[in-house]
C-alpha cells in the first residue's frame, strides 16, 4: 500500500482575510483529503477561523511560530528557522506558498531543498503601498526563480501577478476555486427599496476597500433628499476613523458597525445593494457572497469581479473608485427596482451555476490527485 502524499501549506497567520478563510472552504470541500496535509503559520490570528481550521485538520497538523495576532519581522526571522526545521523532519513533497510574506520566507527556505516542489498560491495583484512594496517586489522577484507552479483564485490575478516573476521559466498554473455557493442559500425575492434605502458593505476595515467613498455619496444623497442608511459587516484597523468620517458627515444615525459576522450574508437579504468601491482586489469573496443572495452589487470591476461578473447584467461596475462614480451609481440603483431586480436574479443564477458545490469538490480532487 503506497504511502499517503505530503504536502504543505505555508500562510500568515488565521486573520479573517479572504485567502484565509478561502483555505477553510478548499479544506470543507475536500482539498487533500487522504492526504498528510500540514499548515504552517507564522502566528495564530483569529482565534474562531484558527479554531475551524483546527477542527477540519487536527491540531497536531498545524504548526505555529507565534500564538500572537500579527505578523511582525521578529516571527518571519524565527520562522524561517522554524520553516527549514519542519521541511527537514516531515519531508514534504509541495509546499503551497500563500500571500506575500510567507512567499518570500517560503521560497527562500525551499532553496535549501531543491526537488521540493514549489507552489506559490496569488491572491492580490497589488502590493500594499503602505508596505515598501518596492523591496517586496524586488525579493519576490529574485525569488521567483524557486516556484515551481502558480496557483490563483481567479483568472485575472494569474495574469496580472505574472509581473512577480522576473525569472521566466516554465511554470504550471491554475485556478483554484476559493470560493463555494452554499446549498442552503437564501436568495432575495424582494427587490422593493426600504424606508431608509440600505447600503451593506462586508470584509475587512481597511483603507483600500474605500468605505469613505460610500460616506461621501451616502451624504451627496442626504442632500438630494434620498434617505439611505449603511451597515457594516467587518472589523479592522480603520474603523475607528470612519467612525469619525461618519460623525463629521453627519451620518453617525445613519452608519452602523457589525463587527466580524461569520457568515454575514445570511442576514444580507433583507438590504437592498451591495457596495464595494476597492481600490484593487483578488477574487473578492465579499462581492461573491453578495451576488450569491441575489443582492445588487456595484463595485468596481477588479480582480476576480472581471472573470465573475458582467456589467449591466449581473452587477453594476464603477469605472473608478470615486466619490462621483459611487453617488451616480448608488443613484441610479436607489431610483430603478426594475434594474436592482434584474441584477440581483441574474447575479444569484450566474453564481449558482459557477461555483456550485460539485464543481468545486471535483475541481478540487482534480487539484489534490495532480499534487501526488
Amino acid at each position: 500500500m503506497s504511502k499517503p502524499q505530503k504536502a504543505l501549506y505555508v500562510l500568515n497567520g488565521f486573520n479573517q482575510g479572504g485567502a484565509e478563510v478561502g483555505l477553510v472552504t478548499l479544506l470543507e470541500h475536500g482539498f487533500m483529503q487522504g492526504a498528510d496535509f500540514h499548515i504552517f503559520a507564522f502566528f495564530r490570528g483569529h482565534e474562531k477561523l484558527f479554531g475551524q481550521v483546527e477542527h477540519l485538520v487536527g491540531r497536531d497538523k498545524i504548526h505555529l511560530v507565534s500564538m500572537g495576532d500579527k505578523l511582525t519581522a521578529a516571527t518571519l526571522i524565527k520562522g524561517f528557522g522554524a520553516l527549514v526545521r519542519l521541511l527537514w523532519a516531515y519531508g514534504p513533497s509541495a509546499v503551497i506558498l500563500s500571500l506575500k510574506q510567507a512567499n518570500i520566507v517560503g521560497r527562500a527556505a525551499l532553496c535549501l531543498f531543491p526537488f521540493v516542489r514549489c507552489i506559490a498560491f496569488e491572491h492580490n495583484t497589488r502590493l500594499d503601498e503602505k508596505k515598501s512594496p518596492w523591496a517586496y517586489r524586488a525579493l519576490l522577484g529574485f525569488l521567483s526563480f524557486r516556484v515551481n507552479e502558480v496557483w490563483a483564485d481567479c483568472q485575472t490575478t494569474l495574469d496580472e501577478t505574472e509581473a512577480f516573476y522576473f525569472w521566466k521559466r516554465k511554470r504550471t498554473k491554475r485556478i483554484v476555486p476559493l470560493f463555494c455557493c452554499s446549498p442552503h442559500v437564501t436568495v432575495k425575492t424582494s427587490y422593493a427599496s426600504h424606508d431608509p434605502f440600505r447600503l451593506v458593505m462586508a470584509g475587512r476595515v481597511i483603507p483600500r476597500k474605500r468605505h469613505d467613498l460610500v460616506l461621501h455619496a451616502m451624504r451627496d444623497l442626504v442632500r438630494e433628499g434620498k434617505d439611505v442608511s449603511l451597515t457594516v459587516f467587518g472589523t479592522g484597523p480603520h474603523e475607528e476613523s470612519l467612525r469619525a468620517l461618519a460623525h463629521e458627515r453627519g451620518l453617525d444615525h445613519r452608519v452602523v458597525f457589525m463587527g466580524y459576522v461569520e457568515n454575514w450574508w445570511q442576514k444580507a437579504a433583507d438590504y437592498d445593494v451591495f457596495v464595494h468601491p476597492s481600490d484593487y482586489e483578488g477574487f473578492c469573496i465579499v462581492a461573491a457572497e453578495a451576488m450569491m443572495i441575489g443582492l445588487p452589487v456595484l463595485a468596481t470591476a477588479l480582480g476576480g469581479l472581471r472573470d465573475y461578473s458582467k456589467d449591466g447584467v449581473d452587477a453594476l461596475h464603477l469605472a473608478e473608485s470615486s466619490q462621483t462614480a459611487v453617488s451616480q451609481g448608488l443613484s441610479t440603483l436607489y431610483n430603478d427596482e426594475a434594474l436592482r431586480a434584474r441584477l440581483g436574479q441574474a447575479a444569484a443564477q450566474n453564481m449558482a451555476s459557477r461555483f456550485s458545490e460539485a464543481s468545486v469538490r471535483y475541481a478540487l480532487a482534480d487539484i489534490t490527485r495532480q499534487l501526488g
